[in-house]
């Protein structure tokens, strides 16, 4: 099984963080990038041998015209590990006024074009090959109890200084568990680096690559079944698809 986690931006203008793992945890491929939908499914198809699920942090399914999705609502109600997280709202009437487009929706179908093994699914089964929405804010959350409340993005409601110190936080997590699964050295150098360097300037790089990471980690936890899969609405409506350890 292959694990892909894309951060994909809201338009092919913007970096999207793109992490691919194999079947043992390892990450086959890590980048924050200027990507085109092509060049996204270019570089999965370097890597896919069959098994392959996918998640993306972006709207997959809108149907609504306004307002947001059941799924949106159901999550704000959720509790992850005991805290309330806030969620964007997604309708189609904003994302094609802002961003001339709901990228999700067009690269969801690209790839089931492409990788006609995978289906949209709001409940994947393990070993079975899907691709999913997902928000790896929650996934934070979910997979590390331990280091929460975190901010590791930058909101600008507090000094910088403490954004940089969770990000730091949940990049000493991430080293750890690269480290147990044997990525290679210049992986681990790679997150070395971010962790003495990360700054005002390069904070947003990192944190798409960190949500890149998310994503793909988030499902390689859910199908080897050390995360509970968390469901929220269904594929006609739109869904999000969450993961807390167990």
């Amino acid at each position: 099984m292959i694990y892909v986690g894309i951060d994909l931006a809201w338009t092919n203008k913007r970096p999207s963080g793109l992490c691919i793992l194999n079947d043992s945890g390892q990450i086959l491929f890590w980048e924050t990038a200027l990507l085109e939908d092509s060049d996204i499914v270019a570089i999965i198809q370097k890597y896919d041998d069959g098994p392959l699920q996918i998640a993306i942090d972006a709207p997959l399914v809108v149907p609504n015209e306004n307002g947001s999705r059941p799924c949106d609502r159901l999550f704000r109600k959720h509790r992850v590990h005991g805290h309330a997280l806030g969620i964007f709202v997604s309708n189609r009437a904003f994302l094609n006024k802002t961003y001339g487009m709901i990228r999700g929706e067009l690269l969801t179908q690209i790839l089931l074009d492409i990788f006609p093994q995978c289906s949209l699914t709001a409940n994947p089964a393990n070993k079975a090959s899907c691709i999913i929405e997902t928000f790896p804010t929650a996934l934070v959350y979910g997979l590390f109890p331990e280091l929460t409340p975190i901010d590791h993005k930058v909101k600008h409601k507090k000094p910088y200084a403490h954004y940089q110190r969770d990000m730091r936080r949940l990049l000493l997590a991430i080293e750890s568990i690269l480290r147990e699964t044997m990525n290679r050295p210049t992986i681990l150098d790679q997150v070395e680096n971010w962790i003495a360097e990360i700054n005002k300037k390069n904070h947003k790089h990192i944190e798409d690559a960190v949500d890149g990471f998310l994503c793909a980690y988030g499902l390689y936890l859910m199908d080897k079944g050390h995360a509970e899969v968390v469901s929220f609405g269904d594929e006609e409506n739109g869904f999000i698809v969450h993961a807390e350890r167990r």
